[in-house]
């Protein structure tokens, strides 16, 4: 599951060795090995994404409690865990500014949940009659993609920021 860095220059990707050891590795755009991350404690990492400024990844972390979002800074190799999904699923962040938007299972439905740095809170952004999945950001950050599950199949949706449901998590 690469990601490309927001100036372009790198991909951030993830590496299963036959010795089931999981890495992020980051990679220049022509294939070089720049880095080559052991994740923490040997755990499985999946769906990398750049923060806004490049200097730090947040990744997916699976491990035997659960899930949790964490992030990997660059300057200083550091792992912080900063949202944890229990037995959730959580699958593809998107960061935008301070705030990370990620597929969730919270209500039984998979929908689209931010979770805000800044104030380390999470809310429920869509609520979806199937499903909503892979979702995006407008340039701007003020419009939200994402894929629409329906009874005919995926379909593209979208729906402003501001005017997303907003529902705190802890409801």
């Amino acid at each position: 599951s690469p990601s490309l860095s927001k100036d372009g220059s790198q991909i951030a990707a993830i590496e299963q060795t036959d010795q089931q050891k999981y890495n992020l590795v980051i990679l220049q755009v022509d294939g070089r090995v720049l880095e080559t991350v052991p994740s923490p404690g040997n755990r499985f990492i999946q769906h990398p994404c750049w923060m806004e400024s490049d200097s730090a990844i947040v990744l997916a972390v699976s491990e035997e409690g659960g899930k949790s979002l964490f992030f990997y800074s660059a300057e200083s190799g550091a792992w912080t865990r900063l949202f944890e999904a229990g037995m959730d699923d959580i699958s593809f962040p998107v960061v935008a500014g301070e705030r990370i938007y990620f597929s969730a299972t919270f209500s039984g439905i998979d929908n689209i949940y931010c979770f805000d740095i800044k104030d380390q809170a999470s809310y429920q952004v869509t609520s979806t009659r199937f499903g909503a999945f892979f979702p995006q950001l407008s340039k701007d950050g003020s419009v939200l993609y994402y894929s629409n599950y329906s009874a005919s199949g995926y379909g593209v949706a979208s729906v402003k920021v501001e005017e997303g449901l907003w529902k705190p998590l802890a409801e």
